[in-house]
């Protein structure tokens, strides 16, 4: 008999990473022989992030427009984003009072990926760590602290509550790290789970091909040294700019000079990445679809802190790319030959090893 599997992570974020990742993590256990759904968890911190807030919520005027103008512009996207998550099989609904009632079914319950340990994200709900479990194995794939300063600023024990995890992974090294000395067992340095689906699995989600040549621009940090390094690769391509942001303030960054299509389905994101002849982008995601996709791209690191950096930086690293980061200082160049076999050789026994980790998760614990 199947082992039923449960998955816990930001499925219900109005974000295409967060969607992306929830989908191929999913869709991978059930392709290894697992009867996998993702729990229908709807976090309080994570649904107020998509909603309309009054001026008292938010902490100033230009907060508050901001935030809502957000909302109404994006109203789309989040129709196009839910719609997409019905391809991922899940649970019934639940909030805090019912998940272990949704979860009871499961055999082995899994966290992740994303910052599903990164207490700023959900405000130190306790449901990521699995504190809902009674009797199901847990599990951490490729989980994400956001960084090591974040985490260390929970008010929750987390101590306590990864102390009877049967396997703990993480997605960046400096987590590991930190969480090996903090439990004082072995955890692991996994892959986010969108390399666990090919490049061709991936191509088959994506929407029709984009006839046209252009340079694709996904924003989420607004860095403007960003905008400058588009600015002149579009002056030395001559290829037209496509943009997507997440908030109203990113869109604004690119008024004049780019198509704006930050209201595009998940399905449509892949297609810009995949016909894309170069992409620009300060997203971990973006960096790994620009990889996984086998495109030209830069990827823009925070000029200000090296803590968010270590996501991208250590998928770079991985892949042997670290020449494709850019900061401040970057002049942009269009010979972008990659020796994607190489980069192939540099992946392949990562991703094997992720794959082999979610293949044991019903064997005995580490």
């Amino acid at each position: 008999m199947k082992k039923k599997v449960g998955i816990i992570t930001f499925h219900r974020a109005i974000n295409f990473g967060a969607v992306l990742q929830a989908y191929a993590l999913n869709r991978k256990l059930n392709e290894l022989g697992y009867d996998c759904t993702t729990i229908d968890y709807a976090c309080e911190a994570v649904e107020i992030q998509y909603r309309y807030r009054g001026r008292k919520k938010c902490t100033s005027w230009k907060n508050f427009v901001a935030h809502n103008l957000t909302c109404l512009l994006h109203q789309k996207k989040k129709a196009r984003v839910e719609s997409f998550r019905k391809r991922i099989p899940q649970s019934p609904i639940c909030d805090q009072r019912t998940i272990a009632g949704i979860a009871a079914e499961y055999d082995i319950l899994i966290t992740g990926s994303d910052q599903v340990f990164n207490p700023v994200c959900h405000r130190d709900d306790p449901a990521y760590y699995l504190s809902f479990a009674t009797k199901q194995k847990k599990v951490a794939y490729a989980a994400s602290l956001g960084s090591v300063a974040s985490y260390m600023n929970s008010r929750l024990d987390t101590t306590a509550l990864l102390y009877d995890f049967a396997k703990l992974s993480f997605r960046e090294a400096d987590a590991t790290e930190h969480i090996s000395n903090q439990l004082g067992r072995k955890c692991r340095t996994l892959l986010d789970p969108v390399w666990l689906l090919s490049k061709d699995a991936w191509c088959e989600v994506a929407s029709k091909k984009n006839p046209s040549r252009f340079i694709f621009v996904y924003n989420l940090m607004n860095y403007p040294y960003m905008r400058a390094f588009v600015r002149r690769l579009r002056r030395l391509t001559g290829y037209h700019v496509i943009t997507a942001s997440g908030t109203i303030l990113g869109d604004a960054m690119y008024v004049g000079f780019a198509q704006n299509v930050s209201n595009c389905s998940p399905e449509e994101f892949l297609a810009f990445i995949r016909d894309a002849q170069y992409i620009v982008t300060d997203s971990f995601h973006g960096t790994s679809f620009s990889i996984l996709m086998q495109k030209p791209f830069f990827a823009a690191l925070n000029p200000a802190s090296q803590n968010t950096n270590s996501r991208i930086s250590m998928v770079l690293k991985t892949a042997g790319l670290e020449s494709r980061s850019i900061t401040q200082e970057s002049v942009p160049y269009t010979d972008c030959d990659i020796d994607w076999n190489r980069v192939g050789q540099n992946m392949s026994p990562q991703i094997q090893e992720s794959i082999r980790f979610l293949m044991d998760i019903d064997k005995c614990e580490e």
